[in-house]
């Protein structure tokens, strides 16, 4: 088995593990003892899940959650997308601005 962590982190890099535990065995080195492999290449893990369905955009996002709720129904009705995606802005500064708009008016 690898002896040194150069030959360890090989061996690991090979498997494709991110994590691994040794127990010393003397003269012949050291013995693996337990390896934590890590996700498959063609898998997506839950990470890359979230991060997928953060680059969807509002649209695409109610489309997605529209098929899902009616996807056993009987009675689907017909999709009707968002006219704006909502404002992110608080209405405490939305209201702000518009107050100082108008004071720059007069």
């Amino acid at each position: 088995m690898p002896t040194s962590d150069r030959d360890k982190a090989a061996f690991m890099r090979e498997v494709g593990a991110t994590h691994a535990e040794w127990s010393p065995g003397g003269a012949e080195g050291e013995f693996l003892t337990k390896l934590t492999l890590g996700p498959e290449p063609g898998k997506p893990g839950p990470a890359a899940q979230m991060a997928k369905f953060h680059q969807q955009t509002v649209a695409q996002r109610a489309q997605s959650r529209h098929d899902v709720l009616f996807a056993a129904s009987t009675v689907k009705p017909k999709y009707e997308p968002p006219a704006a995606p909502p404002s992110v802005v608080p209405r405490a500064v939305r209201a702000k601005e518009a107050a100082a708009k108008r004071g720059q008016a007069r």
